[in-house]
């Protein structure tokens, strides 16, 4: 069985002055067909453009329902959890 052929993405490369008078019709491109647009200032390139692609963070809201806070998380901690160097008989430096 063959793969359908994937859409081809577009590499356009552009000065900063014909970026500003094509700039809507740029974005309008690279939104539906996706791929790179490069802006040179000279032959220095200086912005690369790209289709925005959502991004789905595994660690964000990782722990949602497996975690309970008890207590209060807000209030300073009480005066027996702050020590000096002397009282916990560590050295100083």
């Amino acid at each position: 069985m063959t793969q359908p052929a994937k859409p081809q993405h577009i590499y356009l490369t552009f000065t900063t002055d014909e970026f500003k008078e094509q700039c809507l019709e740029i974005i309008a491109e690279l939104s539906k067909c996706g791929g790179v647009v490069i802006i040179f200032d000279g032959d220095e390139p200086i912005v690369q453009l790209t289709q925005y692609e959502e991004v789905h963070d595994p660690v964000r809201g990782s722990f949602k329902g497996r975690m309970e806070i008890l207590g209060d998380i807000v209030s300073p901690m009480p005066a027996e959890w702050y020590s000096t160097p002397a009282e916990s008989g560590e050295q100083l430096p």
